[in-house]
């Protein structure tokens, strides 16, 4: 059983140590207008939090809104 626990241990300690990071950017306006301009040209996944949004930009990632 002391076998099995410590191989599980290890197996996540090195799941983490290794793990990628996560790359996002986070917008959170709680008043107003979030607007992402025609030449803006984001390489990550964005995450808005607004009253409006307004995205006339380029995202290369995924997009998720909570407007």
């Amino acid at each position: 059983m002391k076998k099995v626990f410590s191989t599980l241990l290890i197996f996540s300690l090195f799941c983490f140590i290794f793990a990628d990071k996560a790359l996002a950017k986070v917008i959170v306006q709680e008043k107003g207008t979030v607007n992402i301009a025609k030449e803006e040209v984001l390489d990550d996944d964005l995450f808005i939090g607004a009253d409006t949004v307004n995205i006339e930009g380029t995202v290369n990632g995924d997009v998720f809104i909570g407007a």
